[in-house]
This record gives C-alpha cells, structure tokens and sequence, in this order.
C-alpha cells in the first residue's frame, strides 16, 4: 500500500480506488430488488506519508445522496496533526482530491504532500479527479466551506472575468432558456454542470 518516488502506486491503493471507482451505488429502493440497492457506495480513501511510503490509512463507506454528510464525516476523522491526502467519490463517480496539511507540518513533509499530488493523481487517472482542494485546518475542508468557495461573487472578479461571465450567460441563453437552478445560481457554469451530471 505505498507510493515509492519513481515506482508509482502500489497495487493495493490503486484496487481500492479502482473498485470504489467502479461501484455503482443506487439510492434506496433502486430497480431490480434486493441486495444491491441499498444506496452503499465506498465514499473516501484517506492516505497517509508514512517514512518513504504513502498508505492507506482508511476506507470509509458511505451513501448515495449524502455526500455532504458522508464528506464531513471524513473530514472530521481525520487526525488533527496529521497531514494527509483525502480522496472523496461523488455520487456520479468522479473524485474530489483533498490535501491537509496541518500549518505545524514540518518543511520535509509539506514539501512531499506538494510534490506528491501529481504523481498520486496520474497513477489513479488524473481525469477522474473534478479538483484538487487544499486546507491546513479541518475546517477549511468541511462540504461546507467547499460549497461557499463555489459561490462566486460578482464583486471578486476583474473586469475581464465580468465579461466572460457575461458572455458565457448569453451562449447559455441562446442555447436553452435558463432552468430554475441557473436563475438561482450565482456561478452558471456550475449549474450547467450541474443539470449535465446524471441522476442516480
């Protein structure tokens, strides 16, 4: 269960990720009866720098339709001083990457966890992941705080980012008259993706 400089991933963290990756969770209820719809996906993968080596440190389960509360789970098992690499699967399939790296994490350290993200990433398909998110307290890795970072508000932008939010609403417009979440939302790109994203 290592990452070796140079070696790539070891076979055990990469089965897991892969079956994770494959399982097809359906909500409660789900089609066909019995067993498998019971909505029970593996939703996290929580990796840990151990000597020359990343492990894994553990595998959490979670539900179809609870991400959030699966993720806040994860986050709040984490151990406070150690930094670690947080895998969290998304209801449709793909991967968030998290990294904490607690701000009293020596410089050897923080600088594996950094260099280490690219290779961690293309050894388990760097398509796979919708974004790397980074903290150095638990707080900042809440579904909470992700969900506020999504909010973009006007006032933070440049110009130039005004104007390709501007036009990027009218090629929206001229495509499919907007859907109520589109109102609502404050970052269309998002609630476009957001209406692609298949139902499970």
């Amino acid at each position: 269960m290592a990452l070796h400089a140079g070696t790539g991933l070891d076979p055990a963290i990469t089965e897991a990720f892969d079956k994770a990756t494959k399982q097809a969770g359906r909500k409660k209820g789900g089609c066909c009866g019995g067993g498998g719809g019971s909505g029970s996906i593996i939703r996290a993968l929580v990796l840990v720098h151990s000597g020359e080596a990343m492990v894994l440190a553990k595998q959490y389960g979670g539900s179809v339709g609870y991400l959030g509360r699966d993720w806040d789970r994860v986050i709040k098992g984490l151990d406070e001083a150690t930094p670690a690499y947080v895998l969290i699967k998304a209801d449709y399939g793909s991967w968030y990457f998290l990294t904490y790296v607690p701000e009293d994490t020596d410089v050897t350290t923080r600088m594996i966890m950094g260099s280490s993200v690219g290779s961690v990433k293309a050894g388990l398909g760097a398509h796979k992941f919708i974004e790397v998110i980074q903290g150095e307290k638990k707080s900042e890795l809440t579904y909470g705080a992700y969900q506020k970072s999504q909010e973009i508000d006007d006032s933070m932008l440049t110009e130039r980012e005004r104007v390709a939010r501007q036009l990027a609403n009218e090629n929206y417009d001229h495509l499919s008259p907007p859907s109520k979440s589109q109102r609502k939302s404050k970052n269309p790109v998002m609630a476009e993706f957001m209406q692609a994203v298949p139902k499970t």
